[in-house]
Formats: C-alpha cells, sequence, structure tokens
C-alpha cells in the first residue's frame, strides 16, 4: 500500500524535525488523530498482523487517554490490543498488579481487547523491565487471569510470570512449566538522534538481511520451534529505529535521514514499505505444527522484489524494547490461522504531538508493532 504523503510542515512551510534517524512516510503526526491511528490499524492488518501492544505509562496518563481511541480503530480493523506497562516512577509489583486490574475493568468488554484464546482466554501484558521490580511475588496473584510476560532469558527469574521472551534454551523451559514463550524479533536498531553519546551497539538493516535472520532464527527447529507467539519491535518506535511503519523515501533535506533504498531490492517510493511487505511475506508462511517445518528458504525472486508469493494474511500482533541490550524485541503471533502461522504481535507505540519524537515520551506501544512514544 502506497503511504498518503506527509504533511509534515510548520507554519512558515518549514520542514518539522525529529528526533529519529529516519523520518515517516506520513510525516511527523499526532497520536490523538484518528485519521492517523486508522492508517495505522490498516497497516498493520494488512501485514498480516493480528495484536498491537500498546505502550502504557500508567493509569490516566497520555496513553491511558488515547486507549478508547486506539480500541476502536483497531476494532474497525480486525486488530486487537495487549498492554505494554512501561517502568514509570516509583512502579511496584503491587503497583503493576493494580495496573493490571485497572486495564481489565474498563477495557475487558470492548471487542478488540486482546484475549488469548489458547491460553485460558487471558489478556497479555508485557511488562518492560520487568527484572527491575525488586519482589515481583505479587505477580503470580493475577497469573491466573491474566498472561505477565518478562524480558529475561535467565528460567530462575521468571516464577512469578505467565511468560518469557528469550530465545534459544527457554522454549522447552516454558512448554515444560506452563509458560508462554514469545521470542523477540526487529529490523533494526539506531538511537543516536534521539540519544545522542548513546554508546549502544546499531542493530543494522543489512537490507533486510537482519530481519529475515530473526524471523528465521525464531521458527528454527533447533531454537523451539513454532512459538506461541512472535514479538516484533516495534511498529512505531521511531526513536529507537526499529519500526516496520513506512519511512520517507524523500525525507526533508539537510538532516543526514536514512531511507530504506536498498531493501529487499527495492528503491525510491517502492522501499517505502519495505518492511511492512516484508512483514506479511512472513506471517503467510506455512509452518505446520510447531517445531515440524522451518520456513522455505527466499528465492532470488523473493530477494529481488521484496513481495512475498502467498497472498495469505492471518491475524493481529505486537512487541517490546529488550533489544535494547539484546538485540532482539518481541512479537507476538498465536497459534492460529488456516495456514497453521501464529498470529502476529507487533508492539506500537503512537507519538504525541509530534514536533519530535523523543525517548519516553508518552505513545502506546503494540504487541506487534510498538506504537511509538
Amino acid at each position: 500500500m502506497r503511504p498518503p504523503r506527509p504533511t509534515g510542515r510548520a507554519g512558515g512551510g518549514r520542514s518539522l524535525i525529529i528526533g529519529a534517524d529516519s523520518y515517516p512516510a506520513l510525516g511527523p503526526y499526532d497520536a490523538g488523530d484518528p485519521a492517523v491511528v486508522d492508517q495505522h490499524m490498516a497497516w498493520v492488518r494488512g501485514a498480516g498482523v493480528g495484536v498491537v501492544a500498546t505502550t502504557w505509562w500508567g493509569q490516566g496518563g497520555f496513553e491511558d487517554q488515547r486507549v478508547p481511541l486506539l480500541l476502536d480503530a483497531a476494532a474497525a480493523h480486525g486488530v486487537r490490543v495487549a498492554w505494554h506497562p512501561e517502568p514509570y516512577g516509583g512502579r511496584t509489583a503491587a503497583s503493576t498488579v493494580a495496573d493490571i486490574r485497572y486495564v481489565n475493568a474498563p477495557y475487558g468488554a470492548h471487542p478488540a481487547f486482546h484475549r488469548d484464546a489458547g491460553h485460558g482466554d487471558r489478556p497479555v501484558f508485557y511488562v518492560f523491565n520487568s527484572l527491575s521490580i525488586a519482589d515481583r511475588s505479587p505477580l503470580s496473584s493475577v497469573n491466573q487471569d491474566s498472561i505477565v510476560l518478562t524480558q529475561t532469558t535467565d528460567n530462575s527469574r521468571a516464577t512469578h510470570f505467565g511468560g518469557m521472551t528469550g530465545w534459544k534454551g527457554i522454549a522447552d523451559w516454558c512448554r515444560a512449566n506452563g509458560r508462554i514463550w514469545a521470542p523477540s524479533i526487529s529490523p533494526s536498531y539506531l538511537d543516536d538522534r534521539a540519544v545522542p553519546g548513546n554508546t549502544t551497539p546499531e542493530l543494522p538493516h543489512d537490507d533486510g538481511e537482519t530481519y529475515d535472520r530473526q524471523w528465521s532464527g525464531a521458527l528454527a527447529p533447533e531454537n523451539g520451534g513454532l512459538p506461541d507467539r512472535v514479538s516484533i519491535t516495534s511498529f512505531n518506535e521511531w526513536h529507537e529505529g526499529s519500526m516496520v511503519e513506512p519511512v520517507s523515501s524523500d525525507p526533508p533535506a539537510g538532516h543526514g535521514y536514512k531511507t530504506l533504498d536498498g531493501a529487499y531490492g527495492t528503491t525510491g517510493a517502492a522501499s517505502e514499505t519495505a518492511y511492512l511487505d516484508r512483514t506479511a511475506h512472513w506471517t503467510a508462511r506455512p509452518t505446520g505444527r510447531r517445531g515440524s517445518r522451518r520456513p522455505a528458504p527466499r528465492t532470488a525472486a523473493d530477494r529481488s522484489t521484496g513481495t512475498s508469493t502467498s497472498t495469505g494474511v492471518n491475524g493481529p500482533r505486537a512487541a517490546d524494547r529488550s533489544h535494547r541490550t539484546a538485540g532482539t524485541p518481541e512479537r507476538r503471533a498465536q497459534a492460529q490461522g488456516s495456514n497453521g502461522m501464529p498470529e502476529g504481535f507487533a508492539r506500537s507505540r503512537w507519538l504525541p504531538s509530534v514536533s519530535s519524537f523523543r525517548p519516553r515520551t508518552a505513545l502506546p506501544k503494540s504487541a506487534w508493532l510498538s506504537r511509538s512514544r
């Protein structure tokens, strides 16, 4: 789908400059604009993603106020919404339990409120930086009614959680202990413009090879086979350079914005949707039963065009920020759909009003796509 042309201009025709290394095809936007959120959900669904995990910074906050708009837009496109609680000041296990109960109460009856039908019809919460909570034992009290995921590869630290987002060595433990396994993937990571002087290593796009490598790894039999879900980080976390949202091929000049020229052999306007198109490619691939079959290798035609030979599209999806240290975010896919591929989660954050995308501003994240803050 060709993105609409951006309108990202300030008064007097000046381009709005953003704190990211690439520029949105939509231009800078407002997370409270219904047209923007509708377009995001259309892109998510078109990529075969069924669930978005929205960033959430506490009761009554910016993201919480935008939840009704997000739920309504998601429902209109057949997308479901999961949750990505963030480490707001003073967060504890007890406050996280209260937050989970709070979210479930007003939003739980909405048709777009995600419940994992394969795991007790429970809602899903990706608790970011969860291991920073000293005493995590209170979280056990909500695991019967909700799925609370943690970011760790240390099984001994997952006792009070309902699932993990790690990779190799995690799948068997999760299955043996009744936990959800949700490996995290990302097309790239670069936050130099948002965090000047930051020493976090860049995870380069490599013209799409990084994304394909991570998809292959997440689905590989040697790593555990078909996950309960795949978490993609992110949909629009622009300030960390991990987004699959369309990237402008003609950004404002003079600011060093990067484009996606070369991704899967595309250039110019065709490159803008390269990662949405590639996500659709992966979510449409038949995989059979969990762990039974690895996705077929890409053909030369696939590599040159970045398109999929399959036209099937599955349900919704979302993701997380754990790639800051591990180089891999989260994307959620649930074992649904006629082709046997898990439904996808995309972590998504919706940016607030738009003169800049900056870390820790208030945008919702999503399970497949992360809405950038």
